[in-house]
């Protein structure tokens, strides 16, 4: 039953071996989600170490504060009462695991912004996700990879519909 499941999910997301690899896209996912967890439950000391982990492993995490917060006024109902201090503590973890994550490559490269700064090494910058796939399938790959991919996708989306996953 488990090797069924594990060749359904691989084919229906092929790229998931990624997430079995310990590379910080994996720990970032990870970390993410015992956060969420974290609020539900309550744990807020392991929502801090959570938070840590989120600054430390992926620089854009810090945009999480935002999201989190929001899971966090939903389990207070919106009422700004119901807000505690000493929770709201447990919230700064994510920005001190940015930080703290700055001045490790401070010290080694003796520019805390490196991580930015290496990217024009690898040519890469800033561009719209959109306009990237557009391009792909326009000049790339041509009309009939566009249609190949579509119907793929189309046919797993319908496989995912109409077919219980065990």
């Amino acid at each position: 039953v488990v090797a069924l499941r594990s060749v359904r999910y691989m084919i229906l997301f092929p790229v998931s071996y990624v997430f079995s690899s310990m590379l910080s896209e994996s720990m970032f996912l990870f970390f993410i989600l015992l956060a969420y967890v974290c609020i539900q439950n309550k744990r807020w000391i392991l929502f801090g170490i959570s938070g840590l982990g989120i600054g430390l492993t992926r620089v854009n995490g810090v945009l999480l504060l935002l999201p989190l917060f929001i899971e966090y006024l939903y389990h207070k109902k919106y009422v700004l009462k119901n807000i505690k201090l000493s929770e709201m503590f447990w919230f700064l973890s994510i920005p001190i695991g940015f930080l703290v994550f700055g001045v490790f490559v401070w010290i080694n490269t003796n520019d805390p912004f490196a991580f930015i700064t290496i990217r024009k090494a690898w040519g890469s910058q800033l561009v719209n996700p959109i306009r990237v796939l557009y391009s792909i399938f326009k000049q790339q790959w041509g009309y009939d990879s566009y249609v190949a991919i579509s119907v793929l996708m189309l046919t797993s989306l319908i496989a995912l519909v109409y077919q219980k996953i065990p």
